[in-house]
Protein backbone atom coordinates (compact mmCIF):
# COMPACT_ATOMS: atom_id res chain seq x y z
CA UNK A 1 0.00 0.00 0.00
CA UNK A 2 1.05 3.62 -0.55
CA UNK A 3 1.63 4.46 3.12
CA UNK A 4 3.90 1.48 3.64
CA UNK A 5 5.81 2.34 0.49
CA UNK A 6 6.36 5.93 1.64
CA UNK A 7 7.51 4.69 5.04
CA UNK A 8 9.95 2.26 3.46
CA UNK A 9 11.33 5.02 1.25
CA UNK A 10 11.67 7.24 4.29
CA UNK A 11 13.22 4.69 6.57
CA UNK A 12 15.49 2.81 4.20
CA UNK A 13 16.28 4.32 0.84
CA UNK A 14 16.64 7.97 1.80
CA UNK A 15 17.56 7.86 5.47
CA UNK A 16 21.29 7.79 4.88
CA UNK A 17 21.39 9.25 1.39
CA UNK A 18 19.13 12.26 1.83
CA UNK A 19 17.70 12.84 5.33
CA UNK A 20 15.61 15.79 4.13
CA UNK A 21 13.99 13.61 1.44
CA UNK A 22 13.37 10.95 4.08
CA UNK A 23 11.61 13.53 6.22
CA UNK A 24 9.55 14.62 3.23
CA UNK A 25 8.43 11.03 2.60
CA UNK A 26 7.63 10.48 6.27
CA UNK A 27 5.43 13.61 6.28
CA UNK A 28 3.75 12.49 3.04
CA UNK A 29 3.03 9.11 4.60
CA UNK A 30 1.60 10.79 7.69
CA UNK A 31 -0.60 13.06 5.57
CA UNK A 32 -1.93 10.11 3.59
CA UNK A 33 -2.48 8.02 6.72
CA UNK A 34 -4.36 10.94 8.29
CA UNK A 35 -6.62 11.32 5.24
CA UNK A 36 -7.40 7.60 5.43
CA UNK A 37 -7.79 7.69 9.23
CA UNK A 38 -5.20 4.90 9.33
CA UNK A 39 -4.11 5.43 12.92
CA UNK A 40 -1.42 2.77 13.08
CA UNK A 41 0.10 4.32 9.94
CA UNK A 42 -0.01 7.79 11.49
CA UNK A 43 1.75 6.50 14.60
CA UNK A 44 4.35 4.69 12.52
CA UNK A 45 5.06 7.82 10.48
CA UNK A 46 5.35 9.90 13.65
CA UNK A 47 7.85 7.39 14.99
CA UNK A 48 9.85 7.57 11.74
CA UNK A 49 9.79 11.37 11.87
CA UNK A 50 11.07 11.19 15.44
CA UNK A 51 13.90 8.90 14.37
CA UNK A 52 14.89 11.22 11.54
CA UNK A 53 15.03 14.21 13.88
CA UNK A 54 16.99 12.13 16.40
CA UNK A 55 19.55 11.32 13.73
CA UNK A 56 19.80 15.04 12.89
CA UNK A 57 20.52 15.78 16.56
CA UNK A 58 17.21 17.60 17.05
CA UNK A 59 16.26 15.71 20.18
CA UNK A 60 13.41 17.89 21.42
CA UNK A 61 11.57 17.65 18.09
CA UNK A 62 12.22 13.91 18.06
CA UNK A 63 10.72 13.60 21.54
CA UNK A 64 7.60 15.55 20.51
CA UNK A 65 7.01 13.11 17.64
CA UNK A 66 7.75 10.02 19.74
CA UNK A 67 5.34 11.18 22.44
CA UNK A 68 2.62 11.85 19.83
CA UNK A 69 3.17 8.35 18.42
CA UNK A 70 3.12 6.89 21.94
CA UNK A 71 -0.18 8.58 22.76
CA UNK A 72 -1.75 7.35 19.53
CA UNK A 73 -0.42 3.81 19.94
CA UNK A 74 -1.78 3.71 23.49
CA UNK A 75 -5.18 4.91 22.26
CA UNK A 76 -5.43 2.19 19.59
CA UNK A 77 -3.91 -0.56 21.74
CA UNK A 78 -0.82 -1.07 19.59
CA UNK A 79 1.50 -2.62 22.20
CA UNK A 80 4.36 -3.28 19.79
CA UNK A 81 4.35 0.30 18.52
CA UNK A 82 3.95 1.54 22.08
CA UNK A 83 6.99 -0.46 23.19
CA UNK A 84 9.03 0.86 20.29
CA UNK A 85 8.07 4.45 21.14
CA UNK A 86 9.01 3.97 24.79
CA UNK A 87 12.36 2.50 23.78
CA UNK A 88 13.07 5.37 21.37
CA UNK A 89 12.22 7.92 24.06
CA UNK A 90 14.61 6.13 26.40
CA UNK A 91 17.36 6.25 23.78
CA UNK A 92 16.97 10.02 23.47
CA UNK A 93 17.11 10.50 27.22
CA UNK A 94 20.26 8.34 27.31
CA UNK A 95 21.79 10.54 24.60
CA UNK A 96 20.89 13.60 26.68
CA UNK A 97 22.57 11.93 29.70
CA UNK A 98 19.26 11.83 31.58
CA UNK A 99 19.95 8.30 32.71
CA UNK A 100 17.12 7.93 35.23
CA UNK A 101 14.55 8.86 32.61
CA UNK A 102 16.32 6.71 30.02
CA UNK A 103 16.08 3.63 32.21
CA UNK A 104 12.49 4.44 33.16
CA UNK A 105 11.37 4.49 29.53
CA UNK A 106 13.51 1.53 28.51
CA UNK A 107 12.00 -0.61 31.26
CA UNK A 108 8.48 0.55 30.38
CA UNK A 109 9.20 -0.54 26.81
CA UNK A 110 10.57 -3.88 27.99
CA UNK A 111 7.46 -4.46 30.10
CA UNK A 112 5.24 -3.85 27.06
CA UNK A 113 7.36 -6.19 24.93
CA UNK A 114 7.10 -9.02 27.42
CA UNK A 115 3.31 -8.62 27.45
CA UNK A 116 3.13 -9.32 23.70
CA UNK A 117 5.69 -12.14 23.88
CA UNK A 118 8.00 -10.98 21.13
CA UNK A 119 11.17 -13.02 20.68
CA UNK A 120 14.20 -11.77 22.56
CA UNK A 121 12.64 -8.67 24.15
CA UNK A 122 15.21 -8.67 26.91
CA UNK A 123 18.17 -8.55 24.54
CA UNK A 124 16.52 -5.77 22.50
CA UNK A 125 15.92 -3.64 25.56
CA UNK A 126 19.35 -4.42 27.05
CA UNK A 127 20.96 -3.19 23.83
CA UNK A 128 18.89 -0.01 23.89
CA UNK A 129 19.92 0.56 27.53
CA UNK A 130 23.54 0.41 26.43
CA UNK A 131 24.36 -3.11 27.61
CA UNK A 132 25.95 -5.66 25.28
Amino acid sequence: NNITQKEENSQNEYKNLDPNKALEYAHLGKTLATKLNFKIGIASCLDNIGTLFYEKGEYEIALVNYFKALKLNEAIGNKVGNSNNLSNIGIIYRTLKKYDKALEYQFKGLKKLTKVCLPEPFSLSRRACGFR
